[in-house]
C-alpha cells in the first residue's frame, strides 16, 4: 500500500516520491477547493448572496472598472465588506443597476478613486464605504438611498459637493468628517436622523440649512467647520447638543427656532466671531436681548456669544448668571450686574482676558468655582454688599485683581479669594501712595467728594479736591496726585 506524505516547507507543498502522480493531482484539486471557497472570474471574487451575487474581492489590475450585472447567471446585488479595500490603482467605478447594497468598507482607502457611478437601486451606503478615498471628486447617490453609514465618506478631502437623495432618512456618525472641499450640500427634509460629527471638520462648508424633520443636532455635528458663516435651523429642531458648532469661527449669528427646548452651553464654544444668538419670539423656553441668550423669563443669563465686545449691563430681571455664561468672551471689557443678582455660576466669566472691571450688587450670595479664572486684565472687582459665599480658585490666573468693598459691609478679611481687599466708598479713609488709582463704589449716579487732609504745624484741616459722580455702574476711578501735607491720606465723603 502506497502512503502519501505531504510536507509544508517554505510555504510550498512538497511531495515524497512514493506518491503516485494521479493521486497527487487529485489531492491538489481537493486542496484548491478547500482553500478557495469563493469563486473567481477574471479579476473579481464573489460568492452567492441570497438570490444573487456579492462581490467579495478584486485583484486591482485596472484603473477603470465596470462591475458586471450578472455573474454565473445570477444578478450582482451587493458590493461586499472590504471588497475593494486598499485598491490603490482603482480610479473610476461603475456599479450595475442590480446592486442594492454597498457594504462596510467596500471601497475604503482606494486612494486613486475619483468617480463612482451608481446606476441601480442602492438603498444603503455602508459604514466606511468610501472612507479614505482622498481623490474622490464625484459620486452620484440615487434617489433610492435611505441611509449613509457611519464614517461613509470620512476623509474624502477632494469631494466638492454631493447631491443628497430625496428619500434619505439618516446620515451616520462622522459620515463626512474631514471632507475639506465639501461646500455644496443640502440636507433634504426626508432626513430624520443626523448623527454626531456628521459634517465635522468640513472646513470649506459655508452654509447649511437644517430641516425641521431633524429633531436633534447631535454632539459635534458641525465641529471645526471654520468657514461656516450661515446656519438656518428650521422649526422642528428640538435640541442642539454638545459642541455642535464648536470652533465655527466664521459664524456671526445663530438664530434659534420656536421649537427649540434645549441647547447645550458648549454648542457654540470657540465661535470667536459670534456676536448674536437670537430666538424666535414664539419660543417658550428661551429669549434673547441684544444678542444674548436668556431663559424665557429673563431671570437667568445663559450665554453671551464669544464675539461680543465692550461693556455689558444686565436687565433688571436677571438674578442668576449661569455656568460658563461668558466663557472665553475675550472682547468683553466690563460687566455690571443688575441689583437683584444672587448667583454667579461656575466659570461664568472664565477666560474673559480683557475684562477690566466688575461691579457686584449687594444682593449677591454666591460665586461659583473658577468664576473669573484667566481674566488676566481684571484689576478691580467692586462689591456693594457683604462678602458672598466663594467657590474654589475664583480668581485663578487673574493675578492683578484688587477687591474693593464698602466700609460698612461685613464678612471680609484681608484677602478674598486670595486677592487683597481694599476698603473704599462712602465715608471711608484710604491710605494711598502717590499717583495711584482709587476705585470708588457706591449708589449709581451718586456724587462723592474727594478731600485731602492737611497737617501743618499740628493743625489738621480738610481740603476739597474734586466732586466725583459715580457712573451707572456705581463705580468711578480717580487717578490721584501725591497727597499734600505729610500724612498722604485722602478722604471720601458723600454729601
Amino acid at each position: 500500500m502506497n502512503t502519501n506524505i505531504v510536507l509544508l516547507k517554505s510555504n510550498r507543498w512538497e511531495w515524497k516520491a512514493r506518491t503516485p502522480r494521479p493521486a497527487r493531482l487529485h489531492l491538489r484539486l481537493l486542496l484548491a477547493f478547500l482553500i478557495l471557497p469563493t469563486v473567481c472570474r477574471a479579476e473579481f471574487r464573489y460568492e452567492t448572496f441570497g438570490e444573487g451575487i456579492s462581490i467579495t474581492g478584486y485583484d486591482c489590475i485596472a484603473g477603470d472598472v465596470s462591475i458586471p450585472r450578472m455573474l454565473d447567471g445570477l444578478p450582482v446585488l451587493r458590493i461586499g465588506q472590504s471588497a475593494f479595500l486598499d485598491c490603490d490603482l482603482l480610479s473610476n467605478v461603475t456599479l450595475p443597476a442590480s446592486v442594492t447594497q454597498i457594504d462596510v468598507g467596500a471601497f475604503r482607502n482606494c486612494t486613486a478613486l475619483e468617480t463612482v457611478t451608481i446606476s441601480g437601486d442602492v438603498t444603503d451606503i455602508g459604514d466606511l464605504a468610501f472612507a479614505g478615498c482622498v481623490r474622490l471628486k464625484g459620486v452620484n447617490l440615487p434617489s433610492t438611498v435611505t441611509r449613509i453609514g457611519d464614517y461613509a465618506f470620512l476623509g474624502c478631502a477632494s469631494l466638492p459637493s454631493l447631491q443628497m437623495p430625496s428619500g434619505l432618512s439618516s446620515i451616520g456618525r462622522f459620515a463626512f468628517q474631514g471632507c475639506t472641499s465639501l461646500d455644496g450640500v443640502a440636507i433634504p427634509d426626508s432626513v430624520t436622523l443626523l448623527e454626531g460629527g456628521a459634517f465635522s471638520d468640513c472646513t470649506n462648508l459655508t452654509r447649511i440649512a437644517i430641516p425641521g424633520s431633524v429633531s436633534a443636532l447631535a454632539t459635534a455635528t458641525f465641529l471645526g467647520c471654520t468657514r461656516l458663516a450661515t446656519v438656518v435651523i428650521s422649526s422642528g429642531v428640538i435640541s442642539i447638543g454638545d459642541l455642535a458648532f464648536y470652533q465655527c469661527t466664521s459664524l456671526t449669528n445663530l438664530a434659534l427656532p420656536r421649537s427649540l427646548s434645549s441647547i447645550e452651553i458648549s454648542a457654540t464654544h470657540g465661535c470667536t466671531e459670534l456676536t448674536a444668538i437670537t430666538v424666535d419670539p414664539e419660543n417658550s423656553t428661551y429669549g434673547s436681548l441684544d444678542g444674548v441668550l436668556y431663559d424665557k423669563s429673563f431671570t437667568t443669563l445663559i450665554q453671551c456669544p464669544a464675539g461680543k465686545a465692550g461693556g455689558h449691563t444686565f436687565p433688571a430681571s436677571v438674578i442668576r448668571i449661569g455656568d460658563l455664561a461668558f466663557l472665553d468672551c475675550t472682547r468683553i471689557t466690563s460687566v455690571t450686574l443688575s441689583a437683584g443678582v444672587t448667583h454667579i455660576g461656575e466659570q461664568a466669566l472664565s477666560g474673559c482676558k480683557r475684562l477690566a472691571s466688575v461691579t457686584i450688587p449687594s444682593s449677591l450670595l454666591s460665586i461659583g468655582h473658577y468664576a473669573f479664572r484667566g481674566c488676566a486684565d481684571l484689576t478691580s472687582v467692586c462689591f456693594q454688599g457683604n462678602a458672598p459665599d466663594l467657590g474654589q480658585a475664583v480668581f485663578e490666573l487673574a493675578e492683578s485683581v484688587i477687591v474693593y468693598r464698602l466700609a460698612a459691609s461685613t464678612g471680609w478679611g484681608a484677602l478674598f479669594g486670595e486677592r487683597p481687599v481694599v476698603v473704599g466708598g462712602t465715608d471711608s479713609t484710604v491710605s494711598i501712595t502717590p499717583s495711584l488709582e482709587l476705585a470708588l463704589v457706591g449708589a449709581p449716579g451718586s456724587t462723592q467728594t474727594l478731600l485731602s487732609r492737611l497737617t501743618l504745624d499740628d493743625t489738621e484741616a480738610w481740603q476739597v479736591m474734586t466732586n466725583v459722580t459715580l457712573e451707572v455702574t456705581g463705580r468711578a476711578v480717580v487717578r490721584l496726585p501725591p497727597a499734600p501735607g505729610r500724612s498722604g491720606f485722602y478722604r471720601l465723603r458723600v454729601p
